[in-house]
């Protein structure tokens, strides 16, 4: 049977509405319109791009008020509806427009992750697929018409981007019904075309039954709501197959300070029956950290990096994967009973992998390192945090002498001062007082891939302020006469 590369990363839920833009007047030069969007943080700021790469940018206050009205939390590089509006007396959306300023939000809603399969119609003599979402439910085709007050809506798939297919559904029975529902999306193979290629088809279900009755509402008799659906696709190229049984990643790289998609990665890896380990080293001090929300099977970060002791951190992992293991040291509290026959009855996880004395002191030290930055918040530690990396990239952009190499990160800041040593660059601002790190920083193939032999990577936490950056940056400029500075 032909293979059909497809992961299946997250499947969304979206309310949309069913127009575009609209004018109150002859004089009114206030218009209205619609969007799915890609959210960007940076620096502290949010802004919000279409398929098209056109730049949305609402206003501070808006965006507040749809954060307390809607509930909306924009998450970098996650999807998004928003409807808003802008004066076309003062800006006009034009084809050789690239953005808008200063709009007024009016709804704006994230995209929830949850995750369906793709499925392959089965082959002859292959056995029927039992899940009830897909073996009895009806198929319905991707494209249809709304009718509405407004007239009838013609719908289609969207690409969105390469990775990211956004299909509209007109069969719910209203926001409050919208979990009782299921949607997968299901691939047929066509011979008539190269393996490659495929036909892409919805099956529903509404979880009750194998009905499909649904009822098209008005929401606050106001404007037609459309639901819909984005299933984010992307090839496999190899790196998943059926021998993978670990994913292995960390959420915050700690070099260039790449968010990873966790959730999403844990959706697709457990419908493969692949266990996720996540890398919370640079995240757990910055950031919250939910793991039931995540689904992560293990998620491990150290103490150091978070206010406590050194030589401890902390390692969890689902209670149905430790009970399954068998741990690689035994004696001392791992053992329940042991007689003189050799036999050795284990503790229930997460006893049984904790032989000989444990860290006492540490794990006390990183109990109270936490429980502190749960005091100051770490919703409070991470805008904080956004706050300086922003103002830190501003300035040193200013500086010709300097090179940066992740702008668009969340965490440390990747640089180098040009035609300067990393090295001999983190020894110019030890010299002033200034601790960063130098070096490769265990990431050997990215400096090859960012052609550079080493970097500087300075990092931030709640602690720091903006007149240590400007330090910083006023150690910045020396590096144009490094050696000037360094002995002079």
């Amino acid at each position: 049977m032909k293979q059909v590369k497809i992961l299946m990363l997250a499947l969304v839920v979206l309310m949309g509405v069913g127009f575009t833009s609209c004018m109150n007047g002859e004089n009114d030069t206030t218009v209205r319109e619609d969007a799915f969007v890609k959210v960007v943080s940076y620096m502290g700021s949010t802004w919000f791009e279409d398929a098209n790469g056109f730049r949305y940018y609402p206003t501070d206050a808006s965006l507040a008020a749809m954060k307390t009205q809607m509930g909306f939390e924009p998450v970098n590089g996650g999807m998004a509806y928003v409807i808003y509006q802008y004066d076309s007396a003062t800006q006009t959306k034009t084809a050789t427009s690239t953005s808008l300023k200063d709009l007024q939000l009016l709804y704006a809603t994230k995209l929830d992750a949850t995750v369906e399969s793709v499925q392959h119609k089965p082959e002859e003599g292959e056995e029927p697929l039992s899940n009830d979402s897909i073996a009895k439910a009806p198929i319905r085709g991707l494209e249809g018409t709304i009718s509405t007050s407004y007239g009838n809506i013609t719908y289609k798939p969207i690409m969105f981007d390469e990775s990211t297919l956004l299909l509209q559904i007109d069969y719910f029975m209203g926001p409050e019904g919208l979990l009782s529902h299921y949607f997968t999306l299901v691939h047929y193979r066509d011979e008539s075309v190269d393996e490659n290629t495929i036909k892409l088809y919805l099956r529903h279900n509404n979880g009750k039954d194998t009905s499909t009755s649904y009822t098209s509402v008005n929401y606050l008799n106001q404007y037609p709501f459309v639901f819909y659906k984005a299933f984010n696709l992307g090839k496999l190229d190899g790196s998943i197959n059926e021998n993978t049984k670990i994913i292995s990643i960390a959420q915050i790289t700690n070099v260039l300070g790449y968010l990873a998609p966790i959730k999403e990665i844990c959706a697709f890896a457990h419908q493969h029956d692949i266990v996720v380990c996540v890398d919370g080293a640079q995240s757990a001090p910055h950031h919250v950290i939910d793991v039931e929300d995540l689904d992560v099977d293990f998620f491990a970060f150290s103490g150091h990096k978070m206010c406590g002791p050194t030589g401890v951190g902390v390692l969890y992992g689902k209670y149905h994967l430790l009970e399954e293991m068998t741990p690689t040291r035994f004696g001392g509290g791992s053992n329940a009973r042991y007689n003189s026959c050799g036999l050795v009855k284990l503790k229930n996880a997460p006893t049984k992998f904790e032989s000989g004395t444990p860290n006492i002191e540490g794990v006390i030290g990183l109990g109270s390192a936490i429980e502190y930055l749960q005091k100051i918040g770490m919703k409070n530690i991470e805008e904080h945090e956004a706050m300086l990396r922003k103002y830190a990239i501003e300035k040193m952009k200013e500086l010709d002498n300097i090179e940066i190499y992740n702008e668009n990160g969340v965490g440390p800041i990747a640089f180098n001062i040009k035609n300067v040593f990393s090295q001999d660059g983190a020894s110019l601002f030890n010299t002033y007082g200034i601790a960063i790190r130098a070096g490769q920083h265990c990431a050997k193939i990215l400096d090859e891939y960012l052609h550079v032999s080493q970097t500087l990577r300075a990092s931030f936490y709640f602690y720091n302020t903006k007149e240590e950056i400007d330090q910083f940056i006023e150690v910045c400029k020396k590096g144009d006469d490094f050696l000037d500075a360094f002995f002079g």
